[in-house]
């Protein structure tokens, strides 16, 4: 008799964290999905960012190494 309660018991725990895990990924989706063309236009904005400060730092490398 314990030892089916004690099953019973351990399953219920299983079910508690799989539709916790199922509540925290629709979660997540309905956010990307809510927020993803602000997320990818701060990313592009970034990623310009980066792009425009490399050309720079590659500019004054090569005018640096001219001077040598």
């Amino acid at each position: 008799m314990r030892k089916s309660f004690y099953n019973r018991r351990s399953g219920q725990g299983l079910v508690e964290y799989a539709l916790l895990l199922g509540l925290i990924a629709i979660t997540a989706i309905g956010a990307l999905t809510y927020m993803g063309e602000e997320i990818g236009r701060t990313v592009e904005v970034a990623s310009k960012g980066i792009h425009k400060s490399g050309q720079t730092i590659g500019k004054a490398a090569n005018e640096a190494i001219g001077k040598l």
